[in-house]
């Protein structure tokens, strides 16, 4: 095997193990702040759906105290988040910049987060990065979508067809009584599916590579030789 093999590999299972943990940890956050506000469909957040004011109560509320935070930017800047991240195709997505209406920070265990909730206040949008603001920055890469939910049939992030899992998962993998099929996660068609979220390189997703994460997840918390490295 050549050196670059060797470097590719070692990165993808580095990759797929800070994934992991990072997933793990922000489950268990929600878990932990159910334990002193009651479960997730009780909670009370319709103060705090309007901006980065309300986002930033949300947090301080039911995230930062069941998490350790070593840095906190809010609103969001470039000691938290990269001012710049691209998707599969290197093509740069703006939304996902530094912008003065989210918020995020860096965990102890190293990487941060940026993260928004949903105007029609079903739920939210956690973006991980797993090495904090550093490149790559590239969703699929270093940069992983996630969400986190606390009404069942919200239509945010794919047609509502199905009942949506409370608490946090993966964009792709958030239906609670079936699995995406993996070449509907990599296509982006599928019939909870946007196709601008394919994990797959090439013609068309302005926003490819948010069921990346969910590809991986489904495949067993691995990388496989098809994954768009």
């Amino acid at each position: 095997m050549t050196m670059p093999s060797l470097i590719a590999n070692y990165q993808k299972k580095q990759t797929v193990t800070q994934l992991k943990k990072a997933y793990t940890e922000l489950s268990q956050v929600i878990k932990s702040a159910e334990q002193e506000n009651g479960m997730i469909e009780t909670w009370d957040v319709s103060s705090m759906l309007k901006g980065q004011e309300g986002a930033d109560r949300f947090a301080n509320e039911f995230l930062i105290p069941y998490i350790k935070v070593i840095k906190k930017c809010f609103p969001s800047t470039s000691e938290c988040w990269a001012d710049d991240v691209y998707n599969l195709n290197g093509v740069k997505y703006s939304y996902l910049g530094n912008r003065a209406e989210f918020n995020s920070f860096v965990t102890v265990s190293g990487y941060s987060v940026y993260y928004w909730l949903n105007g029609d206040g079903t739920g939210g949008w956690l973006w991980v990065d797993l090495n904090g603001p550093r490149k790559p920055n590239i969703i699929g890469k270093d940069v992983f979508a996630l969400t986190m939910r606390w009404v069942p049939d919200s239509n945010q992030n794919g047609p509502v067809t199905c009942e949506r899992r409370l608490g946090v998962s993966m964009i792709g993998a958030t239906c609670k009584s079936e699995t995406s099929p993996r070449d509907g996660l990599i296509s982006g068609n599928f019939t909870n599916g946007v196709s601008d979220y394919k994990c797959k390189k090439g013609v068309g997703g302005s926003i490819a590579g948010v069921y990346c994460g969910a590809l991986i997840m489904l495949d067993g918390w691995e990388i496989k030789s098809d994954y768009p490295w």
